[in-house]
């Protein structure tokens, strides 16, 4: 098997990975690493795994080199009969000898000073990490206190408690809670977490915003406010700012309810009911009504949704029909039975699955498109993917004897909190 060409890009990776590990760059090649692991169209993505292979050489080296020491170390001082290695530890720690008298210390090899001065560079790169987190993030200026707390939510570790005073270190909130902070700017950021298992919301503040990591954000910013994704920067240009925002398998959603906010890789600022995701900019309502069946009635399907409904029977002979519709003619229809669902697509049925349990038992369905090309299905225990020729952007609904609730149907990111927050 032949070794992949390399990217000539690779090597000035590598050569800023390598000072970053030795602490050798100076403020502008910290930036150009920066600005080389944010680039788009998979660059960055390319420049990260260059960087961390180069740092977890470093690590690796520190970890193995680490180990072996210290077992040279304990076996001489286990074999050390006459006390004259125990007596130049000793001196080396500036202790006095037991009554010998010093010898001359021999100069470190070429393998323990090459050992000493990586376990060095390891230790220069966990510090430069730390503060280079501390400088993109600007956390020394972020404060904030706690306004309302639903569930759990933790920051470093300790629990969060309302009332209590919010920095730049690391705030976690648990799946099913929610945290209201308000800053010093007079902004307010309520965090979510999601309704699954291990769907946490991570964020930290900074000087003049939010870094959202992962789960949901609903905030009221003043002009100036930056929120920070995972793969974009949105800043908000008017004051009482109102936007959401959702991070999606490592993908980040923005929506205005109010006001404008200027977003990195668009074209044009995003103003009110727009929201714009990975596939650009679409329609994103205020208000969505589920019972109406359509998101953005007489605009184009959203790149991204979510369907959110319960299934319940009185009878084993009861169905439920659920079409999703396109500007296509390839409908996708979900055709419930107690126990079991089949699946349709462009009127042919493509395939059908038991679904667990009571056949009686009710259903809980969360349907997702993706991208335009994709609708994950989950029902209960049973999860599908369904590939789309084109995208959806409402649905009907027919009942036979069944009782379907639709808890949520909109675009992302989820345009209101689980709880009910003023201004929202």
């Amino acid at each position: 098997m032949t070794d992949p060409v390399p990217n000539p890009g690779d090597a000035r990776v590598t050569e800023l990975a390598t000072g970053f590990a030795l602490g050798e760059l100076e403020e502008a090649e910290l930036k150009e690493l920066y600005d080389l692991l944010r680039e788009g169209q998979g660059r960055g993505a390319e420049a990260a795994r260059v960087c961390w292979q180069t740092l977890g050489m470093v690590t690796d080296l520190r970890a193995e080199v680490g180990s072996t020491f210290q077992d040279t170390v304990r076996h001489r001082l286990t074999q050390d009969r006459s006390g004259r290695f125990t007596a130049r530890l000793l001196g080396r720690l500036g202790f006095r000898g037991l009554g010998l008298q010093p010898v001359e210390t021999p100069e470190p090899s070429g393998d323990l000073r090459r050992a000493l001065w990586i376990l060095v560079g390891a230790a220069t790169t966990i510090i430069l990490v730390a503060v280079l987190i501390w400088t993109l993030t600007d956390g020394r200026g972020g404060r904030a206190h706690v306004a309302t707390l639903r569930g759990a939510a933790t920051i470093a570790g300790d629990p969060l408690v309302p009332g209590g005073a919010v920095d730049h270190r690391t705030l976690v909130v648990k799946p099913g809670g929610q945290v209201t902070l308000m800053l010093n700017d007079g902004s307010s950021a309520t965090i979510a977490g999601g309704d699954e298992p291990g769907s946490e919301a991570v964020a930290t503040l900074r000087k003049n915003g939010l870094v959202l990591l992962r789960g949901r954000a609903w905030i009221s910013a003043r002009a100036g406010f930056t929120l920070v994704l995972p793969d974009r920067g949105c800043t908000a240009l008017t004051d009482d700012t109102a936007l959401a925002a959702e991070i999606v398998d490592g993908r980040g959603f923005v929506g205005v309810r109010r006001g404008e906010l200027r977003a990195d890789r668009l074209e044009r600022t995003l103003a009110e009911n727009q929201a714009a995701g990975p596939a650009g900019i679409h329609s994103w309502r205020w208000e969505w009504d589920a019972s109406g069946g359509a998101v953005g009635p007489g605009q184009p399907a959203p790149s991204d949704w979510r369907l959110i409904a319960d299934v319940t029977w009185n009878d084993p002979t009861n169905t439920a029909l659920l079409r999703f519709l396109g500007d296509g003619s390839d409908d996708v229809e979900l055709r419930f039975a107690p126990g079991a669902l089949a699946i349709a697509v462009g009127g042919k049925e493509t395939q059908r699955v038991a679904l667990g349990g009571s056949p009686l038992l009710a259903i809980h369905l969360d349907v997702r498109q993706r991208d335009r090309k994709q609708l994950a299905v989950s029902a209960n225990d049973i999860a599908l993917i369904i590939p789309l020729a084109t995208g959806l952007n409402r649905y009907r609904l027919v009942t036979d004897g069944s009782t379907v609730r639709v808890d949520t149907f909109h675009p992302l990111p989820t345009p209101r909190p689980p709880y009910p927050v003023s201004g929202w």
